[in-house]
């Protein structure tokens, strides 16, 4: 009797192993039987998909959070995040790191195996920068400028009796731009802050008709002795209350912090504002260091020398050299 070998075709229907899932056994088969089963017979993969993520790469941009779900999870909401980034403009998401090929402009249907990363794309945007000149006549000044980049300082129009103090963000004039340090970020204007040109008053003006402006201009070029002369007086105004003040001396009083003298010094005539106590160390604690004290005593000038002994220490003195105005 002929020996007729049966051969079983056995299938093995295997999904192709997709990336972005894995085998999962049910009933596992784990090798062909032996023998062979007496019909045909079909094997079945099962498959658990793994997790998917969509990562937003901003690039300096705000920040996106990640979509999570599983590969081939349907994504609920395909519309494109948007991000935002100051001083710059938004091109679009592109699904490499070097920016290239076209922008993606929706997100996929279900999640892809192993997840993706989108890429924003940014243009440095230019800026309207203003400068307002303030004086009058002049135009204003409208230039561009890129994000992120300083200013060149413009060129001050002439403006007759007045100089340029500098240009300020506020039309207040109370913040001033730096030019080496900040940065322009948005649209802005930028207001010229002038002040009136000081000079110096005409030879043979009096004390009292000279302003304060022209009074400091003659102490900071060192020329009050060349003005007037110690006992000149002049009205001034401390704490809302009108003061005669008379010059006591040019060039005597050393000014705090090694800053040298003050080529005038005023004080307050024929009436002491405080009482102080004179100290060890002969400091004036209201802006001069060790120097021949001036005081006003029942009326009378007095000096008293540096090296002040002992018993003068804890003598009360009406004085008011603390209470001059020091011009330096």
């Amino acid at each position: 009797m002929k020996n007729i070998k049966r051969i079983t075709t056995i299938v093995l229907l295997i999904l192709l192993l997709l990336s972005g899932s894995v085998f999962a056994a049910g009933f596992q088969i784990t090798s062909i039987p032996d023998p062979f089963p007496s019909v045909d017979t079909t094997y079945f993969g099962r498959w658990t998909a793994l997790p998917s993520t969509i990562t937003f790469d901003t690039n300096g941009g705000s920040e996106i959070d990640d979509m999570s779900d599983v590969t081939d999870a349907v994504v609920a909401d395909i519309t494109m995040p948007t991000t935002t980034r100051d001083g710059y403009t938004f091109l679009g998401w592109f699904d490499n790191e070097v920016l290239t090929g076209e922008a993606v402009t929706e997100l996929p249907g279900t999640y892809p195996a192993n997840g993706i990363t989108y890429y924003a794309k940014w243009n440095v945007s230019s800026q309207s920068v203003t400068y307002v000149y303030n004086d009058g006549v002049t135009d204003n000044l409208v230039i561009t400028a890129e994000s992120g980049t300083l200013l060149s300082e413009p060129t001050s129009p002439d403006r007759e009796g007045y100089s340029l103090n500098g240009w300020y963000k506020d039309s207040g004039l109370t913040d001033k731009w730096n030019f080496s340090t900040d940065i322009v970020s948005t649209d802005l204007a930028l207001y010229a802050g002038w002040s009136t040109v000081v000079e110096l008053p005409a030879e043979g003006t009096a004390l009292m008709d000279a302003t304060w402006e022209e009074i400091a201009l003659v102490a900071e070029k060192g020329l009050g002795d060349t003005y007037w002369d110690v006992g000149d007086t002049k009205t001034v105004s401390i704490g809302g209350t009108s003061y005669t003040v008379a010059i006591y001396g040019f060039d005597h009083d050393d000014l705090a912090n090694d800053q040298g003298k003050a080529n005038i010094t005023f004080g307050i005539v024929g009436e002491a504002v405080s009482t102080h106590a004179l100290n060890p160390t002969c400091t004036n604690l209201y802006g001069w260091d060790e120097t021949d004290m001036r005081a006003y005593l029942n009326g009378v000038e007095t000096f008293w020398t540096n090296d002040l002994s002992s018993n003068y220490n804890s003598n009360s003195l009406l004085y008011n050299v603390h209470a001059c105005q020091d011009t330096k």
